[in-house]
């Protein structure tokens, strides 16, 4: 027997009147077989694998960004699928960077870009673009009763200006590694020879502090968001087979048969009323998706 933990007051953040209709009454999302084409445009030149040019300092890299938002809102507006190909494949063409409305894509679905390399650049999906203003309402009421005060107009150039990053997630960034241990010995039972004995917590992934500290919010979330992953899930093993396969490894094989909502993916992000400086995740694994949602500019 063990004592129970404290009875928590989560639900009642929630408005129950509308909370069954918000959950279960959320448009589905179109499945992968919905969409007929996919457009494939290579590049000539090869980006992957190139030093950033982010500046390391943190100031200078504010200034950095600020000088390339400049020069996005300056760059060539395409008014067709046909217009981005010839821009993307020709590097003498346009400028710097190619302003782009997925709605233009919204008869041919899917825009599938790789540079010189054959190195995957840019997956754009707009299945659900025909759907998208009803499933952002209701993601956006489900938002505001589940992180209360989380969501409100803002601006990025304001002074001190900051946004909150939930990240839901298994990790082993600093787990400890099993390279050259012997396959036919269980793990809990080996330990460095130099050592007297092993921190056996410190082989297993690790669940983030969010899903800890706020795991009724995570398991709100994982539920409101299940059809979501599910459109995502479904979109890479249909169009990336070979990354999808990588990367569901890792969540297929956390301990205690723990599984991730987010499969193939160890887990996903919620930033709020977000505005990043330039940056480069250099530690995803091969991909990441990234789905904006709410009323934005810039």
């Amino acid at each position: 027997f063990f004592p129970l933990p404290d009875r928590t007051n989560i639900w009642d953040l929630l408005d129950v009147d509308d909370f069954d209709e918000v959950l279960h009454h959320v448009a589905p999302l179109p499945r992968v077989m919905d969409g007929p084409d996919v457009i494939h445009i290579k590049m000539v030149k090869t980006y992957t694998n190139l030093p950033t040019p982010l500046p390391r300092a943190k100031q200078e890299r504010r200034q950095w960004t600020r000088q390339q938002r400049i020069k996005a809102g300056d760059g060539t507006t395409v008014s067709s699928i046909e217009e981005l190909k010839e821009l993307l494949e020709d590097p003498e063409k346009g400028d710097e960077y190619v302003r782009f409305n997925s709605r233009l894509c919204e008869d041919k679905k899917t825009v599938l870009i790789h540079d010189g390399s054959d190195q995957l650049l840019a997956l754009l999906i707009t299945h659900f673009l025909r759907q998208f203003s009803n499933y952002n309402k209701r993601l956006m009421e489900f938002l505001r009763n589940v992180f209360p005060n989380e969501l409100f107009d803002d601006e990025s150039d304001r002074l001190k200006y900051t946004f909150l990053a939930l990240h839901f997630s298994y990790y082993n960034r600093y787990c400890e590694k099993g390279d050259g241990a012997p396959p036919n010995v269980n793990p809990a039972f080996l330990c460095r020879s130099y050592c007297k004995r092993g921190h056996h917590g410190q082989r297993c992934p690790w669940a983030s502090k969010e899903i800890k500290n706020q795991l009724e919010q995570y398991d709100l979330l994982a539920e409101f968001l299940q059809d979501l992953f599910a459109f995502v899930r479904d979109q890479m093993s249909e169009l990336l087979p070979k990354e999808y396969d990588e990367i569901k490894i890792y969540v297929e094989e956390l301990p205690h048969n723990v599984s991730s909502p987010a499969h193939p993916f160890g887990g996903f992000v919620v930033n709020f009323c977000v505005a990043t400086e330039g940056h480069r995740d250099a530690r995803d694994l091969l991909l990441c998706v990234v789905i904006p949602f709410g009323q934005f500019e810039g």
